[in-house]
């Protein structure tokens, strides 16, 4: 999609991650028995897991393969674009396998309130990634959209012509 190109791809992500990680306390929060009852905790929870899909949909999903085609240079950005998707998809399967496991321990186990168990776990995601965006805020790199060079010389350098006689 090219709305995405319209803005920094490191603002776009670090904010987009911001609000999801809003909107994981805005789900965990209401969750937690005691909080809200019925049809407000119903509600709150929904909307905080609307917006934390509109916001990673928006952001942090499509951010993440432009921002990795940035960070690494040409002659190591197949390799290194390559090993930071599989430690995504890594993440993506504990994630996947671990979140029912550790719901039900949170909660007090298969017969506890599985309500208590939801909200920590979205509190702790929620947590875990305000942490993250602090640390992507001061550590990401700048890339102005631009694909990583070699060297400076290169991003100093006119880019040069390509005529029929360099073709042959």
């Amino acid at each position: 999609p090219t709305y995405i190109l319209r803005f920094p791809p490191r603002k776009m992500y670090v904010g987009c991650a911001f609000v999801a990680s809003i909107a994981c306390l805005f789900t965990g929060v209401p969750t937690f028995p005691g909080v809200a009852e019925g049809v407000t905790q119903q509600v709150l929870a929904g909307l905080g897991i609307l917006v934390f899909v509109a916001f990673f949909e928006i952001g942090m999903g499509p951010s993440f393969y432009i921002l990795a085609q940035e960070i690494f240079p040409e002659k190591q950005r197949a390799l290194g674009c390559s090993i930071t998707v599989a430690i995504q998809f890594f993440f993506n399967l504990v994630i996947n396998f671990g979140f029912p496991v550790a719901k039900t321990a949170m909660s007090g186990g298969p017969s506890g309130n599985q309500d208590k168990g939801m909200a920590l776990s979205f509190i702790i995601f929620g947590v875990l990634g305000l942490m993250t965006v602090v640390f992507l805020a001061l550590k990401m790199p700048k890339t102005r959209g631009e694909l990583a060079a070699d060297d400076e010389e290169d991003k100093q350098s006119p880019p040069e012509s390509y005529g029929s006689a360099d073709l042959e």
